[in-house]
């Protein structure tokens, strides 16, 4: 009776670092998710910061905000989709907010 109750121990810290491991590669996944597009999303804001620049200096409040704006709109959009998790979305808007405000003015400083 006593090697069934270890077997049990073992075999459900087995499947516990199974969950923890599939859960790691699940975070993972979203991580890779968030950084390509964050990174597509940096090309076109800094590509359209100069040209608008070019004709609009000192904009770059405004034009930070019209791109979050249209983020935050674009991610709840996603949230209506059935497979989409509010986590995703709370952090893709979280470093949105941060993202674009921060790096129009850091632009506006080099530009």
């Amino acid at each position: 009776m006593f090697f069934f109750k270890n077997l049990k121990i073992e075999l459900s810290s087995i499947n516990s670092s199974f969950i923890r491991s599939k859960y790691s590669v699940y975070r993972l996944k979203i991580m890779i998710k968030i950084a390509i597009t964050k990174f597509a999303t940096s090309i076109l804001f800094i590509v359209s910061f100069y040209v608008i620049n070019l004709f609009k200096p000192d904009f770059w409040f405004i034009y930070s905000t019209i791109w979050l704006k249209s983020s935050v709109i674009g991610v709840l959009g996603d949230i209506l989709k059935p497979d989409y998790i509010i986590e995703e979305a709370l952090i893709s808007i979280l470093s949105e907010v941060i993202y674009f405000i921060l790096a129009a003015f850091i632009l506006n400083l080099i530009l």
